[in-house]
């Protein structure tokens, strides 16, 4: 499954972006194919990888594009908070 995923990648030229939407597709049909599972549950997990996923990326080309920034992640009982401080 990794290969095919890899050999899509490479064969599509897809940049940064692309390539996160692609693995989020991929994700997400293996997610719904899996039987017995608690479909709601596992999409939640699912939802916030891809969310902190996307953040960290994210906050990535900022600081690769020079800009200083400071983040803190702070997990409460029933919900993750971040707190992103960007530089101006």
């Amino acid at each position: 499954m990794k290969l095919d995923v890899l050999k899509k990648i490479i064969e599509s030229d897809l940049n940064v972006a692309a390539t996160e939407q692609y693995i989020d597709d991929e994700i997400k049909k293996i997610i719904t194919k899996r039987k017995g599972l608690d479909r709601k549950k596992s999409v939640g997990v699912t939802d916030y990888r891809v969310a902190v996923n996307t953040i960290k990326k994210a906050l990535e080309m900022v600081r690769c594009a020079g800009v200083r920034t400071r983040t803190r992640q702070i997990e409460h009982n029933d919900y993750y908070e971040y707190v992103i401080k960007i530089n101006k």
